[in-house]
């Protein structure tokens, strides 16, 4: 089915006015911590799990795109980078999570929605800001924390506290100092990467245009805004980032540092 038009950044800003916010349950208070070996082991089994209730995209030149993308972020992490597993999937809500144990998903459908790579980074570098954070192991209850023992498949409410709320509906919604604190990383890591942080506040706004032209503001939402609720402040904050982001940006693209990545294959839009 053809995709309309993305909305023109004024068309955005405008829509973004009209749209209300729904929110979801924040995290549980009745959190334990969890050894980061045992995270990482769950977030692989809530990976795979996704994986086989849908359908991986099998477009080479698509699935390069999304992994050029995420690549240039995890180089610009300050620190030895390490391996991230990047899955796109064929689904047409746009989505994407970040589960504990670095592991990356998009959908198809985001990336429409996004239309080109740095609003891509946006919204992958928040997703790596929250696992950096450590916010994929932050909300899990002591009920939670022993269903991660073993090998045995993970429920939906274990899934969701590492990351991965908006594949199974959880009611589960990340902070607002949260997310705030992933805005933040998530543009310092885009600056550093060379990607155009200017590009952060469109990219949430897309999202929650989408929401309003698919005709569901004021019904539930796609699953991605209610673990990553948007409100006009957090795309104001997004709008004017520290001078320190806007300086690593300048730096990056100075010394070359210019991802290009492509952009999405006509089929694909």
């Amino acid at each position: 089915m053809p995709y309309p038009p993305l909305p023109t950044p004024r068309a955005v800003v405008l829509l973004l006015l009209l749209s209300g916010c729904a929110a979801a349950p924040e995290g549980p208070q009745n959190t334990v911590q969890v050894p980061p070996e045992r995270l990482a082991s769950a977030g692989a089994r809530a990976s795979l799990q996704i994986q086989r209730r849908g359908e991986l995209l099998r477009e080479l030149d698509t699935t390069r795109y999304v992994r050029c993308v995420a690549d240039a972020l995890i180089q610009a992490i300050p620190a030895a980078p390490a391996d991230w597993e990047v899955v796109v999937m064929r689904d047409e809500t746009p989505d994407a999570w970040a589960l504990a144990g670095r592991r990356l998903g998009v959908t198809k459908a985001l990336l429409r929605v996004t239309g080109n790579q740095d609003r891509l980074a946006a919204v992958l570098a928040h997703g790596i800001a929250h696992e950096l954070l450590g916010h994929t192991g932050a909300h899990i209850t002591p009920s939670v924390a022993a269903s991660l023992e073993g090998d045995a498949a993970l429920s939906n409410e274990a899934i969701a506290a590492i990351g991965g709320a908006s594949q199974v509906g959880a009611g589960f919604a990340y902070s607002a100092s949260e997310e705030a604190a992933a805005d933040g990383r998530a543009l310092a890591l885009m600056g550093a990467a060379g990607f155009d942080p200017a590009a952060a506040s469109l990219a949430w706004a897309q999202l929650q245009a989408y929401r309003v032209r698919e005709g569901t503001s004021g019904e539930r939402p796609p699953p991605m805004l209610l673990v990553h609720p948007i409100d006009r402040g957090r795309i104001q904050a997004m709008h004017t980032p520290a001078a320190a982001v806007t300086t690593a940006f300048d730096a990056a693209r100075l010394s070359g540092r210019r991802p290009d990545c492509g952009t999405l294959e006509e089929s694909e839009r």
